[in-house]
C-alpha cells in the first residue's frame, strides 16, 4: 500500500494507486461497523481522479470454536 492507512471517525481506511491496462486506479478498503464479534469490510475501486465504486462488501462475524461450544 503505498497510501495512508488511517481512522476516519468510526471507520479504519485503506487507499492506495495502481495502474491496470494502462490506467491508474484508486482503491479505498473500509472497516466499518465493529462490534464485539464482527465487522465489516468494503473495498471501493475506480479510476484515478474519478468515482469510486462499490466492488466488494464482506460482513465478518465470529464463529465460536469447537471448545466454546
Amino acid at each position: 500500500m503505498s497510501k495512508l492507512a488511517q481512522w476516519e471517525g468510526d471507520q479504519f481506511a485503506i487507499r492506495d494507486e495502481y495502474e491496470r491496462d494502462g490506467k491508474k486506479i484508486a482503491y479505498r478498503e473500509v472497516f466499518s461497523a465493529f462490534t464485539s464479534n464482527s465487522f465489516t469490510q468494503t473495498i471501493y475501486e475506480g479510476e484515478s481522479g474519478g468515482e469510486l465504486k462499490r466492488k466488494l462488501r464482506i460482513h465478518a462475524v465470529r464463529v465460536a470454536s469447537a471448545a466454546q461450544s
